[in-house]
Formats: structure tokens, sequence, C-alpha cells
């Protein structure tokens, strides 16, 4: 049912105690990028390739949902080195079709204004994850929408709307995730298995690339992530049945197990948080998989 993942070692991988539930069901075709926002205490995320937009308010149970008149690949939570304007809650930065921009949600309305566009010249391209750093830039991937070749480029976009060039020849980029102490960026080229380090610098310096993790031949492929306060990092498996545990040497520690194939991505409730939300998606699976496409949330025991 599910595919593998090594263990270095051999022998079973243990599953970590956890107890999950579905928090929203949405059926969502391609679920990605799961926030916590501190501003209204909810968790955000969106649906790609269905054009939507959701939010879930854990004190509640409520949930709401928005369509999009673009695809929107992923969004996050502007810090303080954002324009002011833009630091209310419902504001996001998001990476979309038209390329960088501004999403601003006010009651039943979404609205998206365009910052820039770093791939005019790629109309195959589209982005696909990102997420915010420690410097406060918006890094974000794009990919070749066939997902057939290695176009994807790793950007950053800065506060004065400026684009730098990270990383190129991603196949399907997931992530990134960085380490608590803001040292070390990862990165997932999810087509070719491979998850990618990066060291960072105090002033925003980034690395040569190394290569944390080689997901082998007819396993799991690693998705979107996040980590935790003890650095581990903890990777959504598309076709793998939940969530993997690496360290930060990058050993396979164990897996958190979800009752759908396709998990996109994951996050916490907050900084420290105890709780995790896990998105996935429905695309090309069958209607009785009831809970392909929902929205996971999981409190590790």
């Amino acid at each position: 049912m599910s595919k593998p993942i090594n263990a270095e070692q051999g022998g079973e991988i243990p599953e970590r105690p956890s107890r999950w539930r579905v928090a929203c069901e949405t059926r969502a075709v391609l679920g990605e990028s799961p926030l916590y926002d501190p501003r209204d205490g909810k968790i955000w995320w969106v649906d790609i390739k269905g054009c939507r937009l959701w939010a879930y308010e854990p004190g509640t149970g409520s949930s709401a949902g928005w369509e999009l008149q673009t695809r929107v690949a992923c969004i996050v939570v502007p810090d303080t080195t954002w324009p002011e304007d833009r630091q209310g809650a419902g504001s996001f930065l998001c990476a979309c079709d038209s390329g960088f921009a501004w999403l601003t949600v006010a009651g039943d309305a979404v609205s998206l204004d365009v910052i820039t566009d770093p791939e005019p010249g790629l109309p195959g391209n589209r982005f696909n994850d990102g997420k915010l750093g420690p410097d406060g830039r918006f890094f974000a991937g794009t990919m070749d929408d066939a997902e057939e070749e290695a176009t994807g480029t790793l950007y950053a976009l800065s506060p004065d709307g400026s684009i730098a060039v990270i990383d190129r020849d991603y196949m399907v980029p997931n992530g990134p995730a960085f380490s608590p102490d803001g040292r070390a960026m990862f990165v997932n080229d999810s087509a070719k298995g491979r998850t990618y380090r990066f060291a960072l610098g105090a002033n925003g310096e980034i690395g040569e690339r190394s290569l944390f993790r080689q997901f082998g031949d007819g396993e799991a492929a690693p998705d979107g992530m996040t980590t935790d306060a003890h650095g581990n990092l903890l990777v959504g498996l598309w076709g793998g049945w939940g969530i993997a545990i690496l360290s930060p040497e990058g050993a396979l520690q164990g897996k958190i197990p979800l009752p759908t194939a396709q998990i996109t991505s994951c996050a916490f409730n907050g900084e420290n948080g105890s709780r995790l939300y896990a998105t996935s998606a429905a695309i090309g699976l069958e209607p009785e998989d009831r809970y392909a496409g929902n929205l996971f949330a999981i409190d590790l025991l």
C-alpha cells in the first residue's frame, strides 16, 4: 500500500506515537503550503490546482474557503521587514501564476497585487512551494508544469522588490525549511528524491548546496516540510502515507503515519507548537479514498 523509506541499518522504521484527526474536509486537488498565522490564530493553506484558499480556526473548528482566479502555489506571513500596511491579518505574500504577489483577504473578497514576475519568458513554468526565511526574504521555487524538464529555479524576494537567484535545475522544488537556529536551509527536489542543505550566514549569505538525503528509487518522494524545535526535519511523503522524521544529520528517525497516500506538507501551530497540521492531495486518487485532499491535525505524543 505505502511506498517504503529505507532505514540506514535495515529493519522496521519506527512509527512516531501520534494521534491524528481530520481538521477540515476539503478534497483538495493539490493541497499545499499550510501555515499558522499568529495574527488571527488560524491555519491557512492553498489548493494549487483547485484554485482555492482555505482557513481553519482551531478554537471553533470552523473553516472558510475562497475561490481564486489564478493558481496560487504558496503563501507566507510577512514579517516586520515588509511594508507596515501589509502587516494586518488577511495580508499574505504569495507566489502564483503571475509571479510574486500580495494576496489580501477582506471578508468574501480576495485580491492579488503582483510584485514582479521573475520568469516572463518561461510560460511552461509555474511556482510551487515557498517559505519566509530567517532574514525576512521570501524563498520560492519554480518548476516545469508538465514535470518533464529541470527548468525550475529557487528565488529569494527581498522587501525592496529585488530578486536573487539562489539555485537552479529543479524539477519539482518543495520547501524550503529552516533550522531553528537559522543557520541552515533545506530544499527538496521531489522528482529527483533529493533533500538539499544550504548553510546560512548571519547576514543572509547562502553557502553551496550539499546533498542532505537521497530517497531511493521506488521510495516515496519528499514533498513540503518543516523543522521542529530540536532541528529535526519533518517531511511530507508523496506516495508514502505519512510524514518522515529526519535528524539534523539526515538520518531517518521515524514516520508519522496518516490515512492517505499523498501528504504534501506540514506546519506546527506556532513557534514550539506541539500540534502539527498536514495538507494532502486527491489528484489521481480514487473517490473511495475519503481522506485524500483533507487537512489533518496531528498531536505528537
